[in-house]
């Protein structure tokens, strides 16, 4: 027939389609195209081929597109039918087709992202999308993509995105979805502003023998760190910090510390207390920094100025001391003027230690 056309409440469509059924046995051989357009996406588990896929992938497809409109599409199908979805390239299974503002609820405890405009691209035995537009909390998406590399077997749902918006939204991210059972500690004590590009890359299992794996990295723009209930506050942050499931690497930040411009190194750490992360930098002390930063501290019996590293601990997991902040020096270039032994010259060294140590609570 070239003229098959049907109606229903969420979509509209006209085929045309060829059915040949041999007489000798051999596979019928099918020859279709479709055109179908105002369909309501909530539907879309009823026209899904579920006969292909595993189900847990059909409980993805049922649970993860939540809604949207679906414009106009088409598709084809084309070839033996017992060789659907056509693996071995003897036919060939396309459907094509737009959705506007689309809710995608893509893994349990994870924001969805809505307002999304999509299309969508089943070929033969594999599913794209290719997303723009919409939100996620309160940032907004430039650009996404999901991939089912193959239907008929149940590969990993592969997720990459890239959003623009507020710091504090990562920080809900990390502290609302499962990966709060890493960070929790980091985001209770942690406040963040500013603005910042992530971009995601998620590999959503199928299969219970795999695991969720969970990589991108994350552009800071004047952005800031602030330690809840103090001062102690990293501002103008600028740079890229690289992430995982387990930790956060960055190199080359530039940031404002304690009064200075620095440039920051950010490394995971590993004690006994757990996972964390480490903020470290070098910095130029002179007796005018000490004095406004530690103004208890008695800097009257120095003069000149040194070097000093500086290292800011933030726990990841639940500690006493989710927060520790040491600074070292050999205070070389700073003389003492204090009586022997405690006095020394400029040149010399002599190692010192400070931390400070930011109690739970």
């Amino acid at each position: 027939t070239t003229d098959l056309s049907m109606s229903t409440d969420h979509v509209e469509t006209f085929s045309r389609l060829d059915l040949q059924l041999p007489l000798n046995g051999e596979s019928p051989f099918i020859d279709m195209q479709t055109d179908f357009w105002d369909g309501d996406g909530a539907y879309k588990s009823r026209y899904l081929p579920a006969g292909i896929m595993s189900g847990a992938l059909v409980s993805w497809l049922d649970r993860a597109f939540i809604s949207g409109y679906v414009k106009a599409g088409s598709m084809l199908l084309y070839g033996p039918l017992k060789g659907f979805p056509y693996q071995a390239h003897d036919g060939r299974f396309e459907v094509l087709f737009g959705v506007e503002d689309m809710v995608l609820d893509y893994l349990p405890g994870w924001p969805r992202l809505e307002e999304a405009t999509a299309e969508a691209h089943f070929l033969n035995n594999s599913l794209s999308l290719s997303l723009s537009g919409g939100k996620m909390l309160e940032s907004r998406l430039r650009q996404a993509s999901a991939q089912i590399r193959q239907l008929k077997g149940g590969s990993p749902v592969e997720i990459s995105t890239e959003v623009d918006g507020p710091l504090s939204d990562v920080m809900r991210v990390l502290a609302e979805t499962p990966l709060r059972e890493r960070f929790d500690r980091f985001t209770s004590v942690v406040s963040a502003s500013g603005k910042s590009t992530t971009r995601l890359k998620l590999k959503v299992p199928l299969k219970k023998t795999d695991q969720l794996a969970l990589n991108g990295q994350l552009d800071l723009h004047q952005a800031g760190l602030q330690l809840k209930g103090s001062t102690l506050r990293a501002e103008a942050l600028e740079g890229r910090l690289q992430f995982d499931r387990e930790q956060v690497t960055g190199s080359g930040i530039r940031a404002q510390l304690l009064g200075k411009e620095v440039v920051l190194e950010v490394t995971p750490q590993t004690s006994r207390a757990g996972r964390g992360t480490r903020l470290s930098t070098r910095l130029d002390a002179d007796v005018k920094w000490l004095q406004a930063q530690f103004p208890g501290f008695a800097t009257e019996f120095l003069k000149g100025r040194t070097q000093a590293r500086v290292a800011l601990d933030i726990a990841h997991e639940t500690s006493d001391t989710p927060v520790r902040l040491a600074i070292h020096t050999d205070l070389r270039g700073m003389a003492v003027t204090l009586p022997a032994p405690l006095g020394k010259p400029a040149r010399p060294k002599r190692e010192i230690d400070i931390a400070f140590v930011f109690q739970q609570g």
